[in-house]
């Protein structure tokens, strides 16, 4: 029998130790292919129409990123299943089996497999790929016909991707098992038995990883107003987890350890023991699970703030549908004119970053008359009643999405200093100027007028697209060919709707990175359970009732979802945080929103990952 035919067979018959990562692996291609799909159908053809640029930058970033899941995702399964058949292998190289033959049969092996899994996710990927696209699309708010549209250039990539991966990773396994002594190979499972001793370096590890973590608290706190804190705030954050992890979560679970009433308390020594050795010895990996968890959080929260600023951008538009700024007043028929305002421009030099040397001015009066009028009175209430001759109101620019540099303070207009009480994102004179309002007293605006340009702003009714297409045409005819700028709202909103995109999208990495999470964390307690399978047969052996050992495992296994989703939670809570603040949305309810789904994803595994350790170490459900 020839290695390839050998390798077939040896595939077949290990089915069964092969299915979790046979499963994870077609998950990866399923989500792999159906991005695929999306990107070289007839949907993203029609999705190119709305601005064809960014929706290509969309899906090449998407692209990149899942390969990078695939990656990462496929790397840690292959080998956490490459531990678990070390001593199989060490046995065959103890047997006399030559070592390089050993590694090409792991090779081909996986070969087999990836094959296997690559054209099964490839065939549900495409079975069920307009069921994707509806979701996306639909996500979106895209009011598009979809076909049912698989093309081979979509298939062939997904598989050269996953192959390319899964060979270099089984490469990579197959020099490992050949660099691998027999006693190494015979020992993998139990190369970190030794349950660690808590010594003073561990206390001081806990206490700097405290002050650190709780600096990079701080720290985000001011980067909600400036994002330059944003990167001392990751790392910060990202090493003061390491340490709670390797520090802090010993001690604790050590001071329960020497509480006797804690710990003799039922099957209690079995589950701090166990949290103790683990937690320990896998700090790497539990940091980056909860970290995992509060950027995947941040992905829903940066994507339910992409749909709250289309929604803004909605607004903006569609207060006046047709718009036009001009030099000169025009005559604009009566059953047309929503509003006409009077504005000012003048040379003013901001303190601020980057900061323009026009100000364009707006009367208190004429500002909340609109305001009022275009019905956004309730958001005049936190804005100042009546203004000082200095003081300004600023109207952020219609479609900022953050502020990413220290807000201008104050102007200096006319060699008098003006200052800004505030910033504000209030719907003023919607899309039709598409820059900063500053708001002043009508002293203050009629004192400067004099020396300013003045320019006359005119906001026009439309109820369909149809209708603001002729008026913004009429309109370029009644300017004639002075200086001016004409908005049509409608036009203005197709540009933009390309964040809805982002928005599901956004939604949709956010539960697929969570199930890859979750997953990994029942493949680690999968392969934690097949090492400790011996110790538990052995305490059933000597007494112990297996009631007593169920709600070990139970109490174990909760925990070990629980901590990093807690971390992880505790993380984003701050992040997301900081991130609103940045674009200064609410997304409170976001958080709220992933943290319910994370824990339906997570309550789900952790009973599977229960009824699976049970069964590897023979506790039948009678039997509890």
């Amino acid at each position: 029998m020839s290695l390839f035919e050998l390798a077939f067979n040896n595939c077949k018959s290990n089915i069964k130790s092969y299915l979790m990562l046979f499963i994870s692996m077609v998950f990866s291609v399923i989500v792999l292919c159906n991005m695929q799909i999306l990107c070289h159908g007839e949907t993203m053809n029609a999705l190119r129409e709305m601005n064809p640029y960014i929706m290509d930058a969309i899906f090449q970033i998407m692209v990149v990123l899942l390969t990078l899941f695939i990656l990462f995702f496929t790397w840690y399964a292959s080998n956490t299943f490459l531990r678990k058949r070390k001593k199989e292998i060490g046995i065959y190289l103890f047997m006399g089996v030559d070592i390089r033959t050993i590694s090409r049969l792991y090779l081909l092996e996986n070969l087999f497999l990836g094959i296997f899994a690559c054209v099964l996710g490839e065939g549900i990927g495409a079975l069920f790929s307009k069921f994707f696209q509806v979701l996306v699309i639909r996500l979106a708010g895209f009011d598009l016909d979809l076909v049912y549209d698989v093309r081979p250039e979509a298939l062939i990539q997904t598989f050269i991707i996953f192959m390319v991966i899964f060979l270099l990773i089984s490469i990579k396994g197959m020099i490992s098992i050949q660099r691998s002594q027999v006693i190494e190979l015979l020992t993998a499972n139990k190369q970190e038995e030794k349950t660690p001793k808590i010594g003073l370096i561990y206390y001081v590890e806990a206490i700097v990883a405290i002050l650190i973590l709780s600096y990079g608290y701080y720290l985000s706190t001011l980067a909600g107003t400036n994002a330059r804190y944003i990167l001392p705030t990751v790392l910060l954050v990202l090493i003061g987890t390491y340490g709670v992890y390797q520090g802090l979560f010993p001690i604790i679970f050590k001071g329960l350890s020497q509480n006797k009433h804690f710990l003799y308390r039922g099957e209690t020594i079995l589950t701090i023991n166990n949290l103790v050795y683990r937690l320990r010895s896998n700090y790497r990996f539990y940091t980056m699970v909860s970290i995992t968890i509060a950027v995947t959080i941040c992905v829903l929260g940066g994507a339910f703030t992409m749909k709250a600023v289309y929604n803004e951008q909605q607004s903006q538009a569609f207060v006046y549908p047709v718009a036009a700024i001009t030099e000169e007043e025009v005559e604009v028929p009566d059953e047309w004119l929503k509003h006409e305002v009077k504005l000012l421009g003048l040379e003013g030099i901001g303190n601020g970053f980057m900061s323009s040397n026009q100000v364009l001015l707006m009367k208190q009066s004429d500002f909340v008359q609109l305001v009022t009028e275009n019905g956004y009175k309730n958001q005049l209430s936190s804005l100042p009643h009546k203004l000082a001759d200095h003081q300004i109101i600023q109207i952020e620019r219609p479609g900022t999405l953050m502020s990413i540099a220290t807000p201008v303070s104050e102007y200096e207009i006319e060699n008098q200093v003006y200052e800004v009480v505030v910033n504000s994102r209030v719907v003023t004179l919607g899309g039709g100027i598409n820059c900063q309002i500053q708001v002043v007293s009508d002293a203050t605006y009629e004192s400067l007028s004099p020396s300013a340009t003045p320019l006359y702003f005119y906001g026009m009714r439309a109820e369909t697209e149809e209708e603001a297409n002729q008026r913004a045409m009429a309109l370029s005819t009644l300017v004639g060919t002075q200086e001016a700028s004409i908005f049509n709202g409608y036009s203005y909103l197709a540009s933009v709707s390309w964040v809805k995109l982002v928005y599901a999208i956004g939604a949709f990495l956010f539960f697929v990175v969570m199930m890859a999470t979750g997953s990994i964390i029942y493949m680690k307690l999968y392969h934690d359970g097949s090492e400790d399978k011996e110790k538990y047969q052995v305490l059933l052996k000597i007494g112990v009732r297996p009631s007593e050992l169920g709600q070990a495992i139970v109490r174990e296994v909760v925990l070990f979802y629980l901590i990093p989703l807690g971390v992880g939670v505790l993380h984003s809570y701050f992040a997301i945080s900081a991130l609103g603040d940045l674009m200064t949305a609410d997304l409170t309810p976001t958080f709220f929103i992933a943290v319910i789904v994370c824990l339906v994803i997570f309550t789900l595994l952790c009973i599977c990952s229960i009824q699976t350790f049970k069964r590897l170490i023979g506790i039948k459900r009678s039997s509890l």
